[in-house]
C-alpha cells in the first residue's frame, strides 16, 4: 500500500461523486479511474461509505483562511472584507468538486459522512466568527449584530456570488470577472455592519482599530 495510490483513489472518488452523485458513482468506476483493481480499493477503504467519509475529511480542510487572519489586522474593515471575499472565492474555485459534493450529496449521506460535513461547516464559521469577533472588539462593527449571524451572512453572500458562475462549472477569472461584483457585495455588507458613532454617523472606512 502506498500513499500515492491512496491519494489517487481519493481524487478519483471526489471527481466521480461530484459528477455522478454518491449513489451513481460505483467503487468499480472509482477504482478504474484511479488505475487500480477494485479489490485494491477495498484494501485501503473498508466500504464505499468509509471512502466517501475520507474524501470529505481529506479535501474539506480550510488552512488558507486561518493563515490569512494575521494579515487582516493591518487592513481597514472594508479592505479585510474584500480580502476575505476573494480568498473564499479562490477556495471555492479550487475545490469546485468538493463544494458540489458538500452542497448536493452530504444531506443524503450516512450519519458518519454528515458528521464530517458538520465539522467542516463548524470549522469554516469558526474562522469567520473569529475575524468578526476581533473586529467587534475594536468597535468597528455594530454591537447589536450577533457574530455568528454576521459570519453566516458573509459566507452566504460570497457563496451566492460563486454560485452565479463557478458552481455551474463555467470557467471564471477571479482577477477580472468577480472584481466588480465583489466590490458591490462588500460595500453593501460593509455599510450594513459597520458601527455608528454617538451621532448615528458611520465610522470612517480607514481604520480597523
Amino acid at each position: 500500500m502506498t500513499a500515492a495510490t491512496r491519494e489517487n483513489i481519493l481524487d478519483a472518488a471526489l471527481e466521480l461523486i461530484s459528477s455522478k452523485g454518491y449513489l451513481g458513482a460505483s467503487t468499480r468506476e472509482i477504482a478504474q479511474m484511479a488505475g487500480v483493481a477494485e479489490v485494491t480499493l477495498f484494501r485501503y477503504f473498508a466500504s464505499k461509505e468509509s471512502l466517501f467519509a475520507e474524501v470529505l475529511r481529506s479535501f474539506s480542510s480550510i488552512p488558507v483562511l486561518p493563515e490569512l487572519m494575521p494579515h487582516l489586522e493591518s487592513m481597514s474593515y472594508e479592505e479585510a472584507l474584500e480580502a476575505l471575499a476573494f480568498r473564499f472565492l479562490g477556495y471555492f474555485e479550487a475545490n469546485r468538486n468538493l463544494i458540489r459534493v458538500l452542497s448536493c450529496e452530504a444531506g443524503y449521506a450516512p450519519e458518519e459522512m454528515k458528521g464530517v460535513y458538520v465539522d467542516f461547516s463548524k470549522q469554516l464559521f469558526a474562522v469567520l466568527t473569529e475575524f468578526f469577533a476581533d473586529v467587534g472588539e475594536r468597535g468597528v462593527i455594530r454591537p447589536d449584530l450577533g457574530l455568528e449571524h454576521i459570519a453566516r451572512a458573509f459566507h452566504s453572500m460570497v457563496f451566492g456570488l460563486f454560485q452565479i458562475d463557478g458552481f455551474r462549472c463555467i470557467k471564471t477569472d477571479l482577477a477580472s470577472k468577480y472584481v466588480d461584483m465583489v466590490g458591490v457585495f462588500v460595500d453593501i455588507f460593509f455599510q450594513g455592519t459597520k458601527a455608528l458613532d454617538e451621532k448615528g454617523v458611520n465610522f470612517s472606512k480607514n481604520a480597523c482599530g
